[in-house]
């Protein structure tokens, strides 16, 4: 029932776990997320059993796993028309072992760039973004070999820009979080007899069954970011443009403007970091985004 809605409102997360029992037979565990980020665990086998009904998805989020990618594409290709995600954070992985050795300014503009078209609005902006960065790889013999095997393994197009559904997560991170809880609170992290493990498998689905979360389906923030908003008001990095022109107005849409968070150098972990409360804290690239490319009057905001 939990897949019985509208395909372009969920994300099918699809994963495999290891090491939950003596025979080490892998769990798939598939399931979807909503615009909150929330994770339903979604059994297949169950889900055909109970409705009978065909399983329609419109975007799918994987790794960098080939059978996976082409087991999707020969079960559920053949009766959709989907968008296959490749998780964000495999994305930066094998870009990462690409650029060891390069020097470190260098690579952080590879970096810089690849989140660029991480963020893009939309397929059109992507693929503007990605051929500006294409020439500009292609023009620096330093990234020229970077920018062929960029091309070659097809990343652009594994990478989606444009294409990950407004609030929707963009790595495979709830199934992720929902692997640790298996291993956590049901093996407790050991490999167990079968026959102790599909007392624990049923146990899990048991709960999973009974549990009442409620699927979103407008965007929502995450905790995090009510926090950081919070603390970056405290510091007025986050302030209404003009707030006596809003309240005159009455008008639901306010301009907000971000600042630049001062950031520190830790000698510890090489890195600067910003001088937030660790629970607010964002990465530079990320960070960046709250201010990069603001509109002079400040980002525009509906507080209804």
């Amino acid at each position: 029932m939990r897949l019985d809605r509208d395909p372009t409102s969920f994300i099918l997360h699809i994963d495999a776990t290891f090491r939950l029992n003596q025979v080490n037979y892998p769990v798939l565990v598939i399931g979807i997320s909503d615009r909150a980020r929330r994770f339903h665990l979604i059994a297949m086998r169950v889900f055909t059993a109970v409705s009978g009904n065909t399983l329609r998805v419109y975007y799918v989020m994987g790794d960098a796993d080939d059978g996976r990618f082409n087991g999707v594409q020969n079960i559920i290709g053949r009766d959709n028309e989907y968008v296959y995600l490749m998780c964000f954070f495999y994305v930066l992985k094998n870009v990462n072992e690409r650029l060891r050795g390069m020097d470190a300014k260098t690579a952080c503009g590879i970096r810089k760039d690849i989140y660029d078209l991480h963020f893009t609005a939309n397929l059109v902006n992507f693929v503007r973004k990605f051929r500006t960065v294409w020439e500009q790889w292609q023009g620096i013999q330093a990234t020229k070999e970077f920018a062929q095997y960029f091309k070659k393994c097809r990343l652009q197009e594994n990478l989606s820009g444009g294409s990950s559904p407004s609030a929707y997560a963009t790595t495979n991170n709830p199934a992720e979080q929902f692997n640790r809880l298996l291993k956590r609170d049901y093996t407790l992290r050991t490999k167990l007899k079968m026959g102790c493990y599909w007392g624990c498998y049923f146990e899990c689905c048991k709960n999973e069954s009974e549990l009442s979360q409620p699927f979103i389906l407008t965007p929502e923030p995450t905790e995090r970011l009510h926090r950081r908003s919070k603390k970056m008001e405290h510091m007025l990095l986050l302030q209404e443009a003009d707030p006596s022109q809003s309240q005159l107005s009455g008008d639901t849409k306010v301009y907000v403007q971000s600042f630049a968070a001062p950031r520190m150098y830790m000698q510890s972990k090489d890195r600067s970091e910003e001088t937030l409360a660790i629970t607010t804290q964002m990465g530079v690239n990320y960070a960046r985004m709250e201010f990069e490319d603001m509109p002079s009057v400040g980002w525009e905001v509906d507080v209804i």
